[in-house]
């Protein structure tokens, strides 16, 4: 339910690459592409398929929990002592990428197919960077390097800024967004995403025949929808969550149980005063109440001590928690009311038994 600033609906993902050794960079514009480019128009022409763009690597697929810290150079800040290094994400994409995929053109323009080999160096970046970066100034115009090699990343004039996106759901804070043009730097491998009215499993047909029929020659690795992908991606997350709440279902059961048993204990243990009481005057509810102060007092002092050590315990597993604090204190009352609540009724049933305890049969067991 996290807003990752991607709309991942009617989304199909085909992963599809192939490698050729020795191309120059002009070969690699011809041979990858270009033929990404050509894929691109025959899936256009499927039926049900409203569009089409991808890029060498999108929101979910194999991101690991960190991004990768990079080093990012301005003309203000130009030298390695000066970088802002922070924790970053860059993709090659293909024009309509950002569109595709429900992401905000905030200032500028999205890449084009002159956007190629030997036409001005151009980049895309996220908000935050823009932020970051730029402090109060327009990015529109101004220049960045990303990486050390100078000679590999030349400086780039930035031609768009594009809304934050996560690649990761659980990813706890904005990280540096870099997009290049895929024109400008080509590579092997490509995530095509088609946006049509079926899923994938009435595409994989039209899929592979519509791509066969480009170029035999590039391998199928994935045609998946990337709402199943932003699912598996975060597969750990939800299993620790299975089993942490498996494991403390278990604790709360095992507390009322035993609470249950020791407040059973001491009601019989106080049988012959609880039988005096009755004989006396005592009436039901009294019982009762005097029963659950008893054991409610306990409790509570059990669970002061217990959010003392939830406090300190927390601050161990702050690396897998997600949404909420180490500190929260909505989750520390919510915790605290379910267990008293727990609590409470496994006081109630041995409060009601004893309350229904007959004076001269307790006298005359205990004489």
């Amino acid at each position: 339910k996290v807003n990752t600033g991607v709309n991942t609906a009617d989304l199909t993902v085909v992963t599809v690459g192939r490698y050729v050794p020795n191309l120059t960079p002009e070969q690699s514009l011809s041979a990858y592409s270009n033929e990404y480019r050509r894929m691109a128009n025959a899936l256009t022409a499927l039926p049900g398929v409203s569009a089409v763009s991808g890029g060498n690597d999108i929101p979910y697929l194999n991101q690991p929990e960190q991004r990768r810290t990079r080093a990012l150079y301005t003309r203000d800040r130009p030298t390695r002592d000066l970088a802002f290094r922070s924790p970053s994400q860059g993709a090659d994409v293909m024009p309509g990428y950002f569109a595709l995929l429900g992401i905000p053109i905030v200032e500028g323009r999205d890449f084009t197919d002159a956007d190629t080999i030997g036409s001005l160096p151009v980049v895309i970046i996220g908000q935050h960077t823009a932020r970051e970066l730029f402090q109060n100034r327009s990015a529109i115009g101004q220049q960045m390097r990303w990486g050390d090699n100078a000679e590999y990343d030349p400086w780039m004039t930035v031609i768009g800024v594009v809304g934050d996106t996560k690649w990761q759901p659980a990813e706890p804070v904005p990280g540096f967004e870099i997009y290049w043009s895929h024109r400008q730097y080509p590579g092997p491998n490509m995530h095509l995403l088609i946006r049509s009215s079926g899923g994938p499993a009435a595409l994989q047909g039209p899929i592979r025949a519509a791509l066969a029929q480009v170029n035999p020659d590039f391998a199928i690795e994935r045609i998946k929808s990337l709402d199943t992908i932003a699912v598996e991606s975060v597969w750990q997350r939800r299993l620790w969550g299975f089993v942490l709440s498996a494991f403390a279902l278990l604790a709360l059961g095992l507390a009322a149980l035993g609470i249950y048993g020791v407040m059973g204990y001491l009601v019989a243990q106080r049988t012959r005063e609880i039988g005096i009481r009755m004989a006396i005057g005592a009436q039901t509810g009294e019982v009762i109440l005097l029963v659950l102060r008893n054991g409610m007092g306990l409790v509570l002092i059990g669970c002061a001590l217990g959010l003392v050590g939830a406090f300190a315990a927390t601050r161990l597993m702050a690396g897998v928690l997600f949404g909420v604090g180490v500190a929260d204190p909505v989750t520390y009352l919510a915790v605290a009311a379910l267990l008293s609540g727990a609590a409470l009724v496994s006081c109630a049933l041995p409060a009601l038994r004893a309350s229904r305890i007959d004076p001269l049969v307790a006298l005359r067991e205990d004489g």
